[in-house]
């Protein structure tokens, strides 16, 4: 790339802006993960409040195919810490008629979907969790804390659960998930993977929580979410969405209730390249599902750039293409790069800083480590989206956990 001084425009830059600002503006809005990373992360504000909330019962729900019975059994163990807190039960659900008791503590208990039970449109998961808000007869003083298989809660995010029920105003709570629990950077290309993930929970996440109180289009994760029992009676399960959290997120903005954030647990990643491959084809297909063109296209073009930017610089490297721009279009692209590395970086940082045990040059050798395999996780992550439009998943694959 050339500049050209005291330019304020070239053919150049005309193309290079048709290029990048689709995928500039499909961040919705703009630079979110700066914005979000810019926010105090205020992991204690519920508990400065005072008590204006009273409640029935916290359940505790983990769901499960039964498939990963080890990873369950890993994550349920800590919930003996958390025993201490009244009004709150543990609940393993199981899409199955296994007998899986014997394994768990005797004070979990194990909730079997029937068979018979079928729901207009809920499939995999969201049947489930259907049939749990059915069977549970939730009301506005119940609360439920759903859980996946891998992610694992301690007593200080009970605390920050209780809190955020019992002193704060929100019906849904969600909070950054920290991909540390299991195997990390033991795979630099996954754990740079999950760094992506973390990076945009301040951004897509975080951001349009603190600030609205609402989450962006549909985006809430599926583990790790706290919603108010008439909130899930107002917006159900029922589903046959593959991404049936983005489905409840998305429906749950439509009935204004109010979202906050808390404390953040951690978790743990896919264990092989083929499992990241299932889980991120199941999400695309899930998320380009919803009926809302606003919610394609902020997904698609995102995920889009990394192959408009592979492919345009291919075409310069073999035309010889010899690309002229003005200084101020020169700075802010540079700008643009600087942003991407920042999220990156620290990302990576509060993913050390949240295992607690790695030296200054460990922490130094991960950012490293994460900024080179950046550009091939972004492409990868785009040739799997494109991959899910041309060949939808067609059933909820459940990945291996550890």
């Amino acid at each position: 790339m050339f500049v050209e001084p005291g330019v304020l425009w070239t053919p150049d830059c005309t193309i290079l802006a048709i290029v990048y600002a689709p995928f500039l503006l499909g961040q919705l809005p703009p630079y979110s993960i700066l914005w979000g990373m810019c926010l105090p992360m205020r992991p204690f504000a519920y508990n400065k409040a005072g008590k204006g909330r009273s409640f029935r019962e916290l359940k505790i729900c983990l769901v499960t195919k039964g498939t990963n019975m080890q990873t369950v059994v890993n994550s349920t163990r800590p919930w003996q810490d958390c025993r201490q807190y009244q009004n709150v039960t543990f609940h393993v659900v199981l899409d199955s008629t296994d007998d899986i008791k014997p394994v768990l503590p005797n004070f979990v208990n194990v909730v079997s979907v029937p068979a018979s039970f079928q729901p207009a449109n809920a499939r995999y998961k969201g049947r489930a969790l259907e049939w749990c808000r059915l069977h549970w007869k939730l009301s506005e003083l119940d609360w439920v804390l759903h859980l996946d298989e891998e992610t694992e809660i301690d007593k200080y995010l009970m605390k920050a659960c209780f809190d955020f029920i019992e002193r704060g105003t929100e019906d849904v709570g969600m909070g950054t998930i920290y991909y540390t629990s299991h195997n990390y950077w033991k795979n630099s290309f996954l754990t740079t993977a999950e760094i992506f993930r973390v990076a945009e929970d301040f951004g897509r996440f975080q951001l349009p929580v603190r600030l609205f109180k609402r989450p962006l289009l549909g985006w809430m994760h599926g583990s790790f979410i706290l919603t108010n029992g008439a909130v899930e009676n107002k917006v159900t399960w029922d589903t046959g969405c593959l991404a049936e959290d983005f489905w409840f997120a998305f429906h749950h903005v439509n009935k204004s209730n109010l979202a906050g954030f808390m404390q953040s647990p951690e978790s743990s990643p896919p264990v092989s390249v083929s499992d990241l491959i299932q889980q991120r084809r199941r999400w695309y297909t899930g998320i380009m599902s919803i009926d809302s063109w606003l919610v394609k296209l902020v997904l698609a073009i995102p995920m889009m750039g990394p192959l408009a930017y592979g492919s345009l610089n291919v075409y310069t490297f073999i035309s010889g293409w010899h690309i002229t721009v003005s200084h101020w279009f020169f700075v802010w692209t540079l700008c643009n790069i600087a942003v991407d590395m920042h999220g990156i970086i620290v990302g990576s940082v509060l993913q050390d800083l949240h295992c607690g045990n790695f030296s200054l040059g460990a922490l130094s050798l991960h950012i490293i480590l994460a900024l080179l395999w950046a550009p091939l996780v972004q492409f990868a992550h785009s040739v799997i989206f494109l991959s899910a439009l041309i060949w939808p998943a067609s059933k909820f694959m459940v990945i291996r956990k550890v």
